[in-house]
């Protein structure tokens, strides 16, 4: 069960514990003073992959100013770790929600479900790591434990929210709300019934799902939306968001700021391994996101915002600059579809300092917040144009 699953590598989902380990490999022609170099990385599982080259031709004298394009074009993918003191907040409530002895037992432990995950993302101390799991802590104590625990509290909670949409149960959007809200600030511990069923309310806003859901009303509906977002997982649903999301978006002129949609499609643009693989099937499908992240930015710039709930143009940035760090996937595969040496790329990223943006990060009220939207931005948008740099990489090969 908590076994390290071999698609877990830095392009996808790391395991919460999982401590990166990355080597050069390098070739050598002593005669020609040239080496051949590959860039290795060691799994878990004791699996090693090809990250970057092999180059050829690479002078010694270069080998401590160089390193390869894919390490400076294409962004790792945005993930973390689970937090210890995240989960000890968390876990006291997953503790009462299953000896809770029914479903009105557990109406206000829904609610101090998403308010204890919804602060704990916004301080950084993320109750699960990216692989949906909780942290092991030193020693291994109790892990066994938590990750049953998780999975019985999931359970009763899935079933719930499955319970009161079949039902097509009356409430209030604040309760329906609840229903799904916490399970979605899990991200990958999300169950993937519960993003089922939400797809299944935007498409069809008037059947149950959408009835139950309350589709219609704007504070639902940003709920629904960045809950999508955050717990994707397939590859049918990345592809109606890509697809279907994106055409209804054209359809009302190609010019409308809309966070909703924002937020399903760069969430898992920057934390899905098969956003890229989605977005690498077609051209055409790649040209359209991009085409929507771009006017998105423009919008910004010239400060249109969503009026819609939870008007914060910085959290609209935050999502544009996650959209784009996923962009930049796709040049594992297809690089000449967005050349980091292309003039589109340059101008894109020429937007990222007009003063507009600088403004909004600047104003930002909480120092953490600003903290973090001005490293997200530091890290991520010289990937464009090739100039991003590897942390994890050693600083002289």
């Amino acid at each position: 069960e908590d076994a390290v699953d071999e698609r877990y590598t830095r392009h996808a989902i790391e395991p919460s514990d999982h401590v990166r380990v990355v080597e050069p490999l390098a070739r050598v022609r002593p005669l020609s003073e040239v080496a051949r170099i590959e860039i290795v990385e060691h799994f878990p599982n004791d699996s090693v992959e090809t990250l970057a080259g092999p180059n050829n031709g690479i002078k010694w004298d270069e080998l401590t100013s160089r390193s390869p394009d894919e390490l400076r074009s294409i962004p790792e993918l945005f993930v973390f770790k689970a937090s210890e003191v995240g989960w000890r907040n968390l876990k006291p409530i997953l503790e009462q929600i299953v000896k809770s002895p029914n479903f009105e037992a557990r109406k206000q432990l829904r609610s101090k479900l998403y308010d204890c995950t919804q602060q704990q993302w916004q301080d950084s101390q993320f109750p699960l790591g990216s692989d949906g799991k909780p942290p092991r802590i030193k020693g291994g104590m109790n892990h066994d434990y938590n990750q049953k625990l998780l999975r019985n509290a999931q359970k009763i909670l899935v079933n719930d929210f499955v319970y009161c949409v079949d039902k097509k149960m009356k409430m209030s959007v604040g309760t329906a709300n609840r229903l799904h809200l916490g399970l979605t600030w899990l991200f990958t511990g999300c169950p993937e019934k519960v993003t089922e069923i939400l797809i299944e309310a935007i498409k069809n806003p008037n059947g149950k799902e959408g009835f139950t859901l309350h589709v219609h009303n704007k504070y639902a509906a940003w709920s629904i939306y960045s809950g999508v977002g955050r717990t994707v997982a397939n590859e049918h649903s990345l592809r109606f968001i890509y697809d279907n999301l994106i055409t209804k978006w054209e359809d009302c002129g190609q010019l409308k700021q809309d966070k909703y949609l924002l937020a399903a499609v760069s969430h898992p643009l920057a934390r899905r391994y098969l956003a890229r693989q989605i977005l690498n099937e077609d051209k055409e499908r790649f040209q359209r996101v991009k085409r929507f992240l771009c006017q998105q930015l423009d919008n910004i710039i010239c400060r249109i915002s969503d009026p819609r709930p939870n008007r914060q143009p910085v959290t609209e940035l935050q999502y544009v600059i996650m959209g784009f760090r996923g962009l930049c996937q796709i040049r594992y595969k297809n690089a000449e579809w967005f050349p980091a040496d292309g003039r589109e790329a340059r101008e894109i990223y020429e937007k990222f300092y007009h003063p507009v943006i600088s403004s909004l990060i600047k104003n930002i009220r909480f120092e953490n917040r600003k903290k973090f939207m001005k490293r997200l931005l530091e890290l991520s948008i010289p990937y464009l144009v090739g100039e991003g740099v590897d942390p994890t990489m050693p600083s002289g090969f």
